[in-house]
C-alpha cells in the first residue's frame, strides 16, 4: 500500500514497481489516478521506461482509468471485482506471462464507500497469497487522513507513506 502526498511521490514508487514487473515477464496493469488520462500516464512512463511502447504492443502492459475498471462509486461491488481479477489473472497466465502485477489507486473512494473499500481490501489480501497477483494499492493523503493509513495497513503486508520524497514504512505484525 502506498500512501502519497504528491504526484512526484506517487511516481517515484509506482514507476519502479511497474518496471520491475515488466523486466520479470509479468503482465503489468496500471489503473491510473482518477484525474489523469491515458496520454498523461504514457508521458510519465516514457520518461522512465525507454521501451514502454514495445511492452504495450507486445500486450504485456495495459493502462486503464480507475473508474473504468472499478466502476463508479454507485456500482462498485467488491465481490464482482475479485471475479474480474481472477479472470484477468487466468487470461494473462494463458498468454505465457509469469503473473499479474497491478497498481491501482483508491483515491476515488468517497466516505460512504469506505466500508466497501475495506471489505474489498480484506478480500484481496486473502487471495493475493493464493495467486500470481502482486499489487501496489495507492491512496492520496489529500483524500484520506492518517487514521485511514492504520486501517489500510491492517489489510496490506506493509504501507509506505511517501511525503516530499521521504518514506515511512509501516509493516503489519
Amino acid at each position: 500500500c502506498l500512501y502519497y502526498s504528491s504526484e512526484e511521490d506517487y511516481l517515484n514508487l509506482v514507476i519502479p514497481f511497474l518496471t520491475r514487473g515488466l523486466l520479470d515477464n509479468q503482465f503489468c496493469m496500471w489503473l491510473i489516478l482518477p484525474q489523469w488520462d491515458i496520454e498523461k500516464a504514457l508521458t510519465e512512463l516514457r520518461k522512465s521506461i525507454e521501451n514502454i511502447d514495445a511492452y504495450i504492443e507486445k500486450g504485456q502492459f495495459e493502462i486503464v482509468r480507475c473508474e473504468e475498471w472499478y466502476g463508479l462509486s454507485a456500482t462498485f461491488n467488491p465481490i464482482e471485482m475479485l471475479g474480474k481479477w481472477n479472470k484477468k489473472e487466468k487470461d494473462i497466465l494463458a498468454r505465457g506471462f509469469k503473473g499479474l502485477w497491478v497498481c491501482g489507486d483508491g483515491s476515488w473512494v468517497c466516505d460512504q464507500d469506505w466500508e466497501k473499500l475495506i471489505s474489498y481490501e480484506a478480500s484481496v489480501d486473502r487471495i493475493i497469497d493464493e495467486t500470481t497477483i502482486t499489487a501496489l494499492c495507492t491512496y492520496s493523503s489529500n483524500v484520506f487522513d492518517i487514521s485511514h493509513v492504520f486501517i489500510l495497513n491492517f489489510h496490506h503486508e506493509c504501507t509506505i507513506q511517501s511525503k516530499n520524497g521521504r518514506l515511512r514504512i509501516f509493516a503489519r505484525a
